[in-house]
């Protein structure tokens, strides 16, 4: 998302400077030419000239916006230090915080921070549990930008193709897409199912394979960890999974969507609740494994055509870059102090 806004803000006609702190990763390079970029190279954590040189480069900017806690907490700590009176707005993507108990650190810090979720029920945990004033909290959904990509003919090798996009993590449930392939695969195997993600958990990543190896599905399942661009892979598939139970996004739906892209995802999320009346036919409400293999069997049999005109009405309806950034921009004018 830090992309995403980015890009859009720059488009918009926004000066735009990205600072990373140890590194730039692989996703820097999807920023358009035009965006400053600052990577902090920060090798000790608590050096004190990288952290007041950090300060100096949020100088001559309106908007200070921040993702990650960490990374807020390593500027709190530098302006702590050096003092640095600007407005500083945190971003919170993280599905399961809602369902954490808050530590000293979030209540110390975030009811001083302009405070825009990615869910509603983050937004809740924030103003009940950890304090941040209810008129410097603000929801905005994610979202994806369309990218062009070209049409893939499909071989007609009698295999239906399936992705599950996530990163390695335990709260991904990735587990359930393996046992729901072996479930599908019991007759014959009719599908294959292609896992896009970096295994950031190598523990999870791990068990899983011994899941693989449990239920014989090594033969009909494939790996990709090294994908920066997910969506210019997605027409080669069939349909779309997304198995975790508690979401902010999920973005790998809007990926989906994106690309019209047949899909089925649980009941979870900002995402979820605003298409779950429009594309009820892609979303689970339980994990009974019946529920999911007769919705992808109604999905791989559905006129190809009329699903995708349904998927892209509802991704411009409800996931537009322009939407998007007016949001943006008034939570931006709410938050800064009147001029």
């Amino acid at each position: 998302m830090l992309v995403t806004l980015a890009n859009i803000f720059f488009q918009h006609g926004h000066r735009v400077r990205v600072i990373t702190l140890v590194e730039k990763g692989p996703l820097a390079e999807q920023l358009l030419p035009g965006i400053e970029q600052l990577n902090m190279q920060r090798g000790f954590k608590y050096n004190p000239v990288v952290m007041h040189r950090l300060l100096k480069q949020l100088q001559g900017f309106n908007v200070v916006h921040v993702h990650s806690f960490y990374n807020l907490r390593y500027l709190w700590l530098a302006k702590m230090l050096f003092g640095f009176n600007r407005p500083v707005f945190y971003h919170e993507h993280f599905g399961f915080r809602a369902q954490q108990q808050p530590t000293f650190w979030h209540k110390y810090i975030l009811p001083k921070t302009i405070f825009i979720s990615t869910a509603a029920n983050i937004s809740d945990w924030a103003t009940a549990k950890v304090g941040v004033p209810a008129n410097k909290v603000f929801t905005l959904q994610n979202i994806i930008v369309r990218q062009n990509v070209p049409l893939v003919e499909k071989k007609q090798t009698g295999t239906i193709q399936i992705v599950l996009v996530s990163n390695f993590r335990r709260e991904k449930n990735i587990e359930f897409g393996i046992q729901l392939l072996q479930r599908l695969n019991a007759t014959a195997s009719l599908y294959h199912l292609t896992i896009i993600g970096k295994p950031y958990q190598q523990d999870y990543y791990n068990m899983l394979q011994q899941v693989i190896a449990e239920t014989g599905t090594s033969s009909s399942i494939t790996f990709i960890h090294d994908a920066d661009n997910v969506q210019k892979l997605l027409p080669k598939f069939d349909i779309g999974l997304h198995t975790s139970p508690s979401e902010s996004g999920p973005l790998a739906v809007i990926e989906y969507m994106a690309q019209s892209l047949p899909f089925l995802a649980y009941n979870t999320g900002e995402v979820i609740t605003s298409i779950k009346t429009e594309l009820s036919d892609c979303i689970a409400l339980s994990f009974d494994t019946d529920e999911w293999v007769q919705k992808i069997q109604r999905l791989h049999a559905a006129d190809k055509g009329a699903l995708q005109q349904k998927l892209q009405l509802a991704f411009n309806n409800h996931f537009s870059a322009e939407a998007y950034y007016r949001q943006c921009l008034d939570i931006y004018t709410s938050g800064l102090p009147a001029k």
